[in-house]
């Protein structure tokens, strides 16, 4: 069966079956109205439950006499039934839910850079972050880290993998200039 929703929100005063009408819901609302809804395959609340608008509710059945699956909806006011349509026709559209995109958050790791000789600038993905020894927070995935301290050392260029496997220690092992 389909889907039944609450025409409006409110608290629901009767849920019961009867020959005539099978599962049914009564839901009280504000300005003295009531909606009921009849033969259901399955009531999903009870007795004293306060739903939404568009709240799901039940499922359309053919419980009670009934000759196919329906869904039976009345709307009252003051004990007067009135025509539901033009209530239906204002009530607010109940979309399917759309699925969740997920957020992707980056996922970072503490790491300490540390040079021989000590005391060299540290630049990750060419932007400078102190001088070594350094600690420092990465995001999972590539860097490329380079740790100068001048005079008579190459500067050391370097490729780094961050992600769970990953240790928390970077050494840069500085080779002297040759002829120095």
């Amino acid at each position: 069966g389909d889907s039944v929703f609450a025409w409006r929100g409110g608290a629901v005063i009767f849920t019961g079956y009867n020959k005539l009408s099978g599962n049914m819901i009564n839901i009280e609302h504000a300005d003295n109205f009531l909606s009921k809804y009849h033969h259901l395959k399955k009531i999903l609340v009870k007795k004293g439950q306060l739903v939404s608008p568009g709240e799901l509710i039940g499922i359309a059945g053919k419980r009670g006499r009934a000759t196919g699956s329906h869904l039976h909806f009345s709307i009252l006011q003051n004990n007067q039934h009135l025509d539901p349509l033009p209530y239906i026709k204002k009530a607010r559209r109940v979309s399917a839910p759309q699925p969740v995109q997920p957020i992707k958050v980056p996922i970072n790791k503490r790491l300490a850079i540390r040079s021989f000789p000590m005391d060299g600038e540290v630049y990750i993905d060419g932007e400078y972050r102190g001088r070594t020894p350094s600690d420092v927070q990465l995001t999972y995935g590539e860097h490329f880290v380079e740790v100068d301290t001048g005079g008579k050392y190459v500067r050391f260029i370097g490729r780094l993998w961050i992600d769970q496997n990953s240790g928390h220690l970077y050494v840069a092992d500085l080779t002297q200039t040759p002829n120095q």
